[in-house]
């Protein structure tokens, strides 16, 4: 559970950036949200299929002796983003793209390495991380990490209706108590309180500029 903790406080703290939906409530998205002061190092998906098949010390022992294969490269990647060195973990996953570039979660795990330290233009994914994931799609349409990004993205931009409902299909796919059920769980439960927010505030403006009835 240290994940999805972690990652509900991160979202929290940063506010304008939005990591169940309830009912048939409709979110007010703001007329115009401020950008993120920061890059977005705001989630940690780590897709079930990609968990270590082997310590960081083996995968790179073998990528020593078999620097062309692609799949020592890709347990190095996921050893190395499990450990969240993000950087390390970009490299190891590049050079398994370039080396077999038909597998969408070495494409997606990609892009989540990416998003840990790319800047950001704005509210938008970084420009690296999301060719990655759209690389990822057109391979896998169904792939579960470019696809929980892409709704971030949306929530980003004031499409809290149609990130929520991407979040709640992938929470109906993805194995219970993963770390993506954990992070899309948190995904969710911030930006429901986040909007919570923005509405209440939003209802509090417009009770201000009411016209007052006549005699008071």
């Amino acid at each position: 559970m240290k994940t999805a903790f972690r990652l509900a406080l991160v979202l929290l703290g940063l506010g304008l950036i939005v990591l169940i939906a309830l009912g048939a409530i409709r979110m007010m998205a703001p007329a115009a949200p401020k950008p993120p002061a920061a890059a977005a190092r705001t989630a940690e998906f780590l897709s079930p299929y990609d968990a270590p098949t082997a310590s960081a010390e083996d995968a790179l022992a073998r990528t020593r002796t078999q620097p062309d294969n692609a799949a020592a490269w890709r347990d190095l990647g996921n050893a190395q983003l499990k450990a969240r060195k993000f950087r390390d973990a970009e490299r190891s996953y590049a050079k398994a793209v370039a080396l077999d570039p038909g597998r969408s979660e070495t494409w997606s795990a990609l892009g989540e390495a990416r998003i840990q330290f790319e800047g950001s233009d704005g509210l938008r994914l970084p420009a690296g991380a999301a060719e990655a994931f759209r690389k990822a799609l057109a391979l896998n349409p169904r792939d579960p990490r470019a696809r929980f990004y892409f709704a971030m993205e949306k929530d980003f931009t004031g499409q809290h209706d149609a990130a929520i409902g991407e979040w709640l299909a992938l929470l109906r796919e993805v194995p219970a108590g993963s770390d993506a059920d954990e992070s899309i769980r948190a995904a969710i439960t911030a930006s429901v309180s986040r909007n919570q927010k923005l509405i209440a505030r939003a209802m509090q403006r417009a009770i201000a500029e009411q016209p007052r009835k006549a005699g008071n």
